[in-house]
């Protein structure tokens, strides 16, 4: 609604803001584990989706154990997203509160390999598999195999816990990445800091198809990568290691029924050399510890089936959720699967499947809201920054955050966003004089049925 005044809402930094402002949240002093059920659940995965279960059914009273392979939990929030873009110090405060619940840990332990998935389903009453899509999808080109195309998934990896500044890694060099996705975003963004001459990301997809969020590819362009949408890659050119890549263009990437299976046009093509080929074409689950277990259905891509809203899979008591089920998708949809399952599990146990857990008083909304005069043309507040070269000088975090004050500068656009549902109020904010005391109760009010008397034509109005 915001948007259509001026500009939208700071919805995100307003929550951060919350978080970052607040001190010691009330909300804390009332989190209080339930009576211990007796049931253990055992959690394949300490990521978003993983984490987020352990954290609510360790409330409900359960015996919560994680497994991961990794060596420190939070998944791909720690082990793919650069640290520009989310500190080490907020995951590790985040990850903190749910293991101060009593979950317990066993970190490096790669199911099917240092134990048997049958293993832990014995040894638990649930078993919730949440172990994230970590897996890059290969490339499958003639001259892939060269010296200098590499994974940008692993790249990503072993770059995740910086924060070092002067690594020159690819210093001169000419970096293609090839995919169009955020994570081929950070992959730019990356080669970026480790001093590359240029970076070029080449997608299948146009520009207003690319899969990635428009404001990470806005970002990657303000810090000079250049995107190249509509090209299709067919092979990669070198004698001893890369020296270029062949493009077609591309005139569709999904046939009439929906699936991929892209079309080039060979009469358009395009060379672009290239001193590194970084591939990121999407991600999948590795699911190896599952093979031969028959009782677990999948879907025509390889991922988990589940039932409604349990996420209970076919085989009982083993619930699945986070990128195991959709594919590779953000970390709020892990969240809220792992939120989903953790409530079917409960169920599943014995419980009532109640996961909400009233930590502040409810009060009553205040009725005389009012409306800030002129809020029709209140810009955005502005989110400290760094400077484009202080972003690529290394992988500091690059918002700072609102401070107090902007934060509560930029909270009543909020609310009057929230309150200008009225539809002659979003149409005609600017409204001539003789329509300044429209209500309810006037039969020349356009939409009298919907009005809920905010007064905002009113106060937005200049009799």
């Amino acid at each position: 609604m915001r948007g259509e005044l001026s500009e939208p809402v700071a919805i995100c930094a307003l929550k951060r803001a919350a978080v970052d402002h607040a001190g010691e949240p009330i909300w804390k002093s009332r989190l209080e584990v339930g009576a211990a059920t007796g049931k253990r659940v055992g959690i394949i995965g300490a990521g978003p989706a993983g984490l987020t279960a352990a954290w609510f059914l360790r409330l409900k009273g359960h015996e919560v154990v994680l497994f991961d392979s990794q060596s420190a939990p939070g998944g791909w929030l720690r082990d793919g997203i650069p640290r520009y873009r989310l500190s080490a110090a907020a995951l590790d405060a985040d990850v903190g509160e749910i293991l101060e619940l009593g979950v317990a840990l066993r970190m490096g332990v790669e199911v099917g390999k240092d134990v048997a998935f049958e293993t832990v389903r014995e040894d638990h009453d649930a078993v919730f598999i949440a172990a994230g899509a970590r897996s890059a999808r290969q490339l499958g080109l003639e001259g892939a195999e060269l010296p200098g195309v590499e994974s940008g998934l692993a790249l990503l990896q072993q770059y995740a816990a910086s924060s070092n500044t002067g690594d020159s890694r690819f210093a001169g060099e000419m970096v293609v990445v090839i995919g169009g996705g955020d994570v081929a975003m950070d992959v730019a963004r990356t080669a970026l800091r480790l001093d590359a001459l240029e970076v070029h990301v080449y997608s299948l997809e146009a520009r207003h198809e690319m899969p990635a969020h428009e404001r990470e590819a806005a970002e990657a362009e303000r810090e000079g990568v250049t995107l190249c949408p509509g090209w299709g890659p067919v092979r990669i050119v070198g004698a001893t290691r890369v020296e270029r890549v062949d493009f077609q263009s591309c005139i569709s990437v999904f046939d009439e029924d929906g699936r991929f299976a892209p079309r080039l046009d060979p009469r358009d093509c395009l060379a672009q050399d290239a001193d590194r080929v970084l591939v990121a074409i999407g991600q999948e689950p590795s699911l190896d510890f599952l093979a031969g277990l028959e009782e677990i259905e999948r879907d025509e891509a390889g991922n988990i089936k589940v039932r409604g809203s349990s996420l209970e899979t076919s085989m009982a008591g083993v619930f699945a959720g986070g990128d195991v089920v959709s594919g590779p998708a953000s970390v709020v949809e892990a969240v809220s699967q792992g939120r989903l399952a953790a409530s079917g599990i409960d169920r599943y146990l014995g419980g009532d499947g109640d996961i909400y857990f009233r930590l502040l008083d409810e009060t009553e909304p205040e009725t005389g809201l009012d409306v800030v005069e002129g809020f029709f043309g209140l810009e955005r507040a502005p989110v400290a920054h760094l400077s484009v070269s202080e972003g690529l000088s290394g992988f500091s975090v690059l918002e700072a955050g609102y401070p107090r004050a902007a934060a509560i500068r930029e909270g009543p656009s909020a609310v009057c966003a929230a309150i200008s549902g009225c539809s002659f109020a979003r149409s005609r904010l600017r409204p001539s004089p003789g329509w300044h005391s429209l209500r309810r109760t006037s039969p020349r009010c356009p939409c009298r049925r919907e009005c809920i008397s905010c007064w905002v034509t009113t106060r937005s109005c200049t009799p």
